[in-house]
């Protein structure tokens, strides 16, 4: 059954939708993919064109695949970079329609808004709305997010750089949306002082505890990697619905995918390189329970 995916997309590249349709396809899934800006590649290259979508403009693209009563087939929404506050309003709305035919139909919202990285700093790249937007409006409704350190912290008020904060920060969110809330944080690329400076860990805070991967860190950025890993994690979870076995398999993907890129020399990722490892991950990773 379908995924709609609502986020940003690049001509060349994979970021965005442009990075979370292949995974998805890979494991069998339907995506139907809705771009909240259009660019014709990632800006920190150097020169791109393209512009945002105007939020009435994707809204008229959900009300056109409701009008065709399509929602009732649709098992999850994904969403991403949101570009314009105002696009907040239009996927918290088709959240609900989709709920509305598909009450058992998932959310799992990846709060794009900044970097988490302790070495080389930290800060928002979105518009400064867009937090509350997240806080307030997204992050309530959904069933998974998959925030870095620093976007959770943007969605909790803390400083999270120990693991001992980061867990009590995301039980305190819970508890605080109550049944509203995110049932599973999955927090990507955790950097805090309590990881090796060879490593990263990744964080897993769900009904069954708490638990952590730890991967091989390479010491550069990789745009779109939180775009492949929100697709890889919601993929297995449909699969399995099981969020410790989605964690696994999720890492077990990225790790060869990021180590093929790095190996390349390749500023994008080497995602269609790497088709291999979205459909039989060839590493294998085991939560530990903290």
């Amino acid at each position: 059954m379908p995924v709609l995916s609502i986020q940003s997309s690049v001509v060349q590249g994979h970021v965005g939708n442009s990075a979370a349709v292949l995974p998805l396809q890979a494991m069998g899934q339907e995506v139907w993919a809705l771009n909240t800006v259009v660019l014709s590649n990632h800006p920190g290259r150097g020169a791109f064109r393209g512009r945002g979508v105007p939020p009435d403009d994707v809204a008229a693209l959900v009300a056109g695949l409701e009008a065709r009563d399509l929602f009732g087939q649709c098992d999850a929404v994904l969403s991403g970079y949101l570009g314009d506050p105002g696009m907040g309003r239009v996927v918290a709305e088709a959240v609900a329609a989709v709920r509305k035919r598909h009450p058992t139909s998932l959310y799992l919202c990846d709060p794009v808004m900044g970097d988490a990285d302790l070495a080389h700093g930290e800060g928002l790249y979105v518009r400064p709305e867009l937090p509350d937007v997240f806080r307030e409006t997204l992050v309530p409704m959904a069933d998974i997010i998959t925030p870095n350190r620093f976007e959770l912290g943007i969605l909790t008020g803390e400083a999270l750089n120990e693991i001992g904060a980061t867990r009590a920060a995301a039980a305190e969110m819970q508890r605080r949306m109550a049944s509203r809330g995110p049932r599973i944080v999955c927090v990507t690329s955790y950097d805090g002082e309590d990881v090796p400076d060879d490593s990263i860990d990744t964080l897993l805070f769900c009904d069954d505890g708490t638990y952590r991967v730890r991967q091989p860190r390479l010491d550069r950025r990789f745009d779109g990697a939180g775009d492949v890993f929100a697709a890889l994690f919601l993929g297995y979870y449909l699969r399995t619905l099981n969020a410790v076995t989605a964690l696994e398999r999720s890492t077990a993907t990225m790790v060869p995918l990021l180590a093929l890129t790095e190996e390349r020399g390749l500023l994008d990722l080497a995602l269609t390189d790497a088709l291999p490892f979205l459909v039989d991950a060839r590493t294998r990773f085991i939560a530990e329970q903290i």
